[in-house]
């Protein structure tokens, strides 16, 4: 059996962080595909991730849950370190592997997933404002969705 891993990192994030683990591919399709394909944010237990607010997604598999992979993968990263404080003159001292460790040890399958499916305005979101302007003495105003709004100077007016 296949367990799926979801990594993301959002804006002003420096690192990756999991978001779901120990996904079956039905789930990662349900909680994950379609509400990135629609541009909706991503619900997964308490945490709502805005899809405008995505630096990266990674969707990631492995043949043991997220536990035991980790765990490997940290025996791995240790065996590493330990090899490299063999040569003496320099020790190396690591806490072990991060998020993002996990995310370039584990398979990514993101295109798998996610290939020609980019969220639809994800990179635009609207805003809704309400627009007012005197014109000869009288408040003209509008409210409504807006892509683009342009703020012009009253001096250059």
């Amino acid at each position: 059996m296949h367990y799926f891993h979801v990594f993301v990192r959002q804006e002003g994030d420096a690192n990756l962080r999991v978001l779901a683990r120990d996904l079956e591919e039905q789930e990662i399709t349900r909680q994950i595909v379609k509400p990135y394909r629609r541009g909706t944010s991503i619900v997964h237990g308490k945490t709502i991730i805005p899809i405008a607010s995505l630096r990266e997604l990674r969707i990631c598999k492995t043949d043991a849950i997220f536990e035991q992979a980790y765990s490997t993968a940290h025996a791995a990263h240790s065996k590493d370190m330990d090899e490299l404080n063999q040569g003496g003159g320099v020790f190396f001292v690591s806490a072990g592997p991060g998020y993002d460790d996990m995310a370039e040890s584990f398979e990514n399958v993101t295109d798998r997933f996610l290939r020609g499916k980019e969220p639809a305005d994800a990179g635009r979101p609207s805003l809704f404002v309400s627009v007012s302007a005197v014109v000869g003495g009288r408040r003209a105003g509008r409210a409504g969705v807006f892509s683009r709004v342009e703020v012009i100077p009253r001096n250059s007016i």
